[in-house]
């Protein structure tokens, strides 16, 4: 029984110990052929318009993973999982998406800013209810480079989601903050 627990402990440690060496062996880039894993949390606040005039907050995590297709280009998907309430009810949603991103060309090694767009399918469930929507994202961030490798970011965006069920369009504004590990060739 203890030489289980141990085994399990070691493959644990052993693990998280290449993940960290491959980490510090990669470099901090937007160049093209490198790859961008990491995620982010995120809050917003979102109003309706219509007869039913009502808002909401939520919060969400995105893990992601992105390439980049040309020097400071990436494409990627990301998974999307949620939960909003509005003072009358809760729902949750999850979904995944592709988005494109472009980070401003920059002097500083240490950060960058970007732009990026974002196109997501979502699966909600409200009051016992599930259907499908469609969600359009805009956003500009920054993203300040910890090391050779780990990227800190901060992204401001807005947003627009479409259903059939929907009577209007759900705009939504709101901010995410994440981690993006990236690795060279």
């Amino acid at each position: 029984m203890i030489f289980q627990i141990k085994k399990q402990i070691m493959k644990k440690v052993l693990f998280l110990s290449a993940i960290v060496f491959w980490s510090l062996n990669s470099v901090a880039q937007t160049s093209k052929s490198s790859w961008l894993v990491g995620g982010s949390l995120g809050f917003s606040s979102t109003k309706q318009d219509g007869s039913e005039k009502t808002s909401s907050s939520s919060v969400e995590f995105s893990p992601n993973v992105g390439y980049f297709l040309a020097n400071d280009v990436a494409v990627g998907i990301d998974f999307d999982l949620s939960s909003e309430t509005n003072g009358f009810n809760s729902s949750s949603y999850s979904g995944f998406g592709t988005f494109v991103r472009y980070y401003f060309p920059a002097k500083s090694k240490t950060a960058k800013l970007f732009g990026n767009f974002d196109l997501a399918f979502l699966n909600k469930k409200e009051n016992k209810t599930s259907f499908n929507s469609t969600r359009y994202g805009l956003g500009v961030g920054g993203v300040y480079f910890a090391n050779k490798n780990v990227g800190i970011e901060s992204v401001i965006g807005y947003s627009f989601e479409t259903a059939p069920e929907y009577v209007n369009t759900i705009r939504t504004f709101g901010m995410k903050v994440g981690v993006q590990v990236y690795f060279g060739k």
